[in-house]
């Protein structure tokens, strides 16, 4: 009797939940799509392209997103208008559409916002511990890169006729042309007696990317001042600044300051102005200002946008046509025959000559370099420096030679000192009897092995005396 009524109090009991469930509305399925769209956290932003102001400065327009009284500016994009990288810590971004953002209220260590509701415009001016220095170069701008397909085959004659009392009339003829950016040049003579020879012929293939030239032919071996220049037949190398006129290989001055608002600046080398520049507010810096040969006295004259004046003024420098900028190097390597030019005649080769030379600017104060000459009977290294500070500038170079005679040493010092009144040089060499080189390799009796000069100058009157 009791099993009976259990069983049916059970039966009674799944009934009443079959009709509950047949009153009670099915749900509808989740699909994916709607729990992305309930989920997304950035689903309550509002993305305006806004125009931006930074500092005074109009920029590009940016995307801002937008909830209530919040303002967030991507990461990137702060940065990219001159804000630090790597100010703004990894805790205070939020990633929103694939990339991080910033609440700009966040970031009021750093900068300051303002959003006109209206315009709908954003204007930020940010701190200056926070801003990205504002480079800008004085120099003048590069010369465009050119490839093969910029340069017109071009071609010309140079001649010179020259009559005489006797005999046939003299003719010089120098004939170019230029494929590609490569050069072929070569000379040509015809006496007054009717003889022909050729000068100097030479191809050279120019490789401006890497401002770097090979000269097929008859070139010159600059030298390195012991080491005189050397004319030869054969193959030169050599690092060449000709195919960027504007091409500045001295060092450079630069100066540093702060704009508080967007200026104007003026940029003045011993009280000439050099070059004007529009700077951006915050802290700027004004690099690649040309030297002039001697002291340099560089400063700045900023014009802000109320009309105020600021003059900045920098330390001054020694500039001199023999120093590199820092990290630049030039060099030259020649192989082949020493070229003999011989008057009413053409050129002749004699023993085969290898030679090189290097220089290397280590500091904006100091530069360095070496050179070397081989032949069967003739060896000879040199080394040097030129350096410079507001005392002048001093170049010195010691060179030494081995060949059949004996072994030879050779010492040379100069020391110049300009400003913009008055100048001082001196320059001293000494040669050993026995020291020989390429351009000249005999050792004649006449032959200076010490001198000396001693220069003082003035000006006076905007006149330049003298005294040597």
């Amino acid at each position: 009797m009791r099993t009976a009524i259990s069983l049916a109090v059970a039966l009674v009991c799944v009934a009443h939940a079959e009709t509950a469930t047949a009153q009670t509305p099915a749900t509808p399925p989740v699909t994916p799509a709607a729990t992305a769209q309930s989920t997304r956290p950035d689903a309550e932003f509002q993305r305006l392209l806004v125009p931006l102001t930074v500092n005074g400065t109009a920029r590009e327009p940016v995307v801002a997103l937008i909830k209530g009284e919040d303002i967030w500016m991507q990461l990137a994009d702060l940065e990219s208008v001159g804000l630090l990288p790597g100010r703004i810590s990894v805790g205070l971004t939020r990633m929103l559409r694939g990339a991080p953002y910033v609440r700009l209220a966040d970031a009021s260590a750093l900068l300051t916002h303002r959003f006109d509701i209206a315009d709908l415009t954003l204007t930020l001016d940010l701190k200056a511990d926070a801003m990205r220095i504002n480079s800008i170069g004085f120099s003048d701008a590069q010369s465009p890169s050119k490839t093969a397909s910029n340069y017109v085959p071009s071609a010309y004659v140079n001649y010179a006729l020259a009559g005489a009392d006797q005999g046939r009339p003299s003719l010089s003829l120098e004939a170019t042309g230029s494929l590609r950016g490569h050069t072929l040049q070569g000379f040509f003579t015809r006496d007054t007696e009717g003889r022909s020879y050729r000068g100097a012929v030479s191809l050279s293939i120019n490789d401006e990317p890497t401002k770097r030239q090979l000269i097929l032919g008859d070139s010159l071996w600059t030298g390195t001042g012991l080491l005189g220049s050397v004319p030869i037949g054969g193959v030169t190398l050599q690092s060449f600044f000709g195919f960027e006129p504007g091409f500045i290989s001295t060092p450079t001055l630069d100066l540093r300051g702060y704009a508080a608002t967007p200026s104007t600046v003026d940029v003045l080398v011993n009280g000439t102005l050099v070059g004007q520049r529009q700077i951006p507010a915050g802290p700027f810096e004004l690099g690649s200002i040309l030297a002039q040969a001697g002291q340099n006295n560089v400063s700045a004259l900023v014009r802000d946008a109320f009309g105020r004046e600021t003059t900045i003024s920098g330390n001054s420098l020694y500039g001199s046509p023999v120093l590199l900028s820092p990290g630049l190097s030039t060099y030259s390597v020649s192989a082949g025959r020493l070229r003999q030019d011989r008057a009413s005649q053409g050129p002749a080769y004699a023993e085969p000559v290898v030679m090189a030379q290097a220089s290397l600017g280590l500091a904006n104060s100091l530069t360095a370099g070496a050179g070397a000459q081989a032949s069967r009977d003739l060896q000879a290294v040199s080394g040097q420096l030129a350096t410079t500070g507001d005392w002048g500038e001093l170049a010195t170079q010691l060179a030494r030679s081995h060949s059949a005679a004996g072994d030879g040493v050779a010492l040379s010092m100069s020391y110049r000192l300009s400003t913009p009144v008055w100048g001082l040089g001196a320059a001293f060499a000494r040669r050993q009897r026995n020291f020989a080189e390429l351009s000249s390799p005999t050792l004649l009796a006449d032959r200076v092995l010490q001198s000396g000069e001693l220069s003082i100058g003035r000006r006076l009157f905007a006149v330049d005396m003298g005294l040597r």
